[in-house]
Formats: C-alpha cells, sequence, structure tokens
C-alpha cells in the first residue's frame, strides 16, 4: 500500500488519503478508487483491499511511513527515463 500510496501521488499529485462513507461506512474516494483498480488487476479480486487500506492508513498516522519506491525507481532502471526531463 505504501508503494500503491506512493505512485498515486506522483501520477495525480494528491495526497493519498483513506476515505469512508459517513452514512453506509463503505471505503470511497479517488486513492480507493485507484487501490481498487490496481488491487483487481494484481490479485484477481479485491479480497483484503479494504483491511489492506484500513492497516495502511493506521501506520501511515502513527509512523509517518512512506515508500521509498519512486526513490529507488530511477536507480535500478535508469534506462526507463522515468524522472527525465
Amino acid at each position: 500500500m505504501k508503494d500503491l500510496a506512493a505512485i498515486f501521488e506522483w501520477l495525480t499529485d494528491r495526497k493519498a488519503t483513506r476515505g469512508v462513507d459517513r452514512t453506509d461506512h463503505t471505503e470511497t474516494g479517488p486513492f480507493w478508487r485507484f487501490a481498487e483498480s490496481v488491487w483487481q488487476v494484481a490479485f484477481g479480486t479485491t479480497r483484503g483491499l479494504k483491511a489492506a487500506m484500513k492497516n495502511w492508513a493506521e501506520a501511515r498516522k502513527l509512523y509517518h511511513e512512506h515508500s521509498s519506491f519512486l526513490l529507488n525507481l530511477p536507480l535500478r532502471r535508469p534506462e526507463w527515463g522515468i524522472f527525465e526531463h
């Protein structure tokens, strides 16, 4: 989830946050929809996503955890030229 949040923030220039509908208590919001789409492709189901999202949000709040995925990507794959301008 940390990597997924980092990718979401890089692509959209928006902070990845967990949103929960106040009426029916379902997960909602732009990051949820993004994560749901990626999760479905990666795992063939959305099973486990709700728990992963909840755990990620709690850990990020408590420990200020962030992904190093995007920082390491150009070092591991410079031939992709992702951050070249």
